[in-house]
């Protein structure tokens, strides 16, 4: 029993020490911004796809309040509406195409996102390998950033 014993409580004091020597972040409280753009045919630049997928289109999108500090610190969703509905992405979304002889053509799109100072790309991926050279209807997306207005680092356990 002594044997099981021993080996037991030295996990668990070195446990209780491992973590009682982290320090704890305490956030005080948070901003939030709240974005929202429509991206029109013209803001899309196509890139050719690979033997596994097929094409993709990107947007950039300028967003100024995406700091270094809300990128390390915070946290930034980015929705896609679809109808009267948003969806946050990343979403496989029915995406229309408007031909040159003016049929409409809707096909499957997964829609996602990256980030990096001061922008948000919008990356849509072929996901079937037809989508079609044509008009695309305007995409609306709705990006929401927080983060800490003031944080304390407690090291004082």
């Amino acid at each position: 029993m002594k044997k099981l014993l021993m080996p037991l409580l030295a996990t668990l004091f070195v446990g209780v020490m491992a973590t009682s020597c982290e320090d704890e972040y305490i956030i005080e409280s948070m901003n939030t911004k709240v974005g929202t753009v429509t991206v029109v045919d013209s803001d899309w630049t196509s890139f050719p796809g690979s033997n596994i997928e097929g094409r993709y289109l990107q947007a950039e999108i300028e967003w100024p309040v995406l700091t270094q500090t809300v990128l390390d610190w915070g946290n930034v969703n980015v929705y896609v509406y679809v109808g009267n509905k948003q969806y946050s992405l990343p979403y496989v979304c029915p995406v229309t195409y408007t031909m040159t002889d003016g049929s409409q053509v809707v096909v499957a799109e997964n829609i996602k996102f990256y980030l990096l100072p001061g922008h948000v790309y919008i990356v849509m991926q072929d996901l079937d390998g037809e989508m079609p050279e044509g008009y695309i209807e305007p995409i609306t997306f709705r990006m929401v950033a927080t983060w800490p207005v003031d944080y304390i680092i407690r090291d004082d356990k």
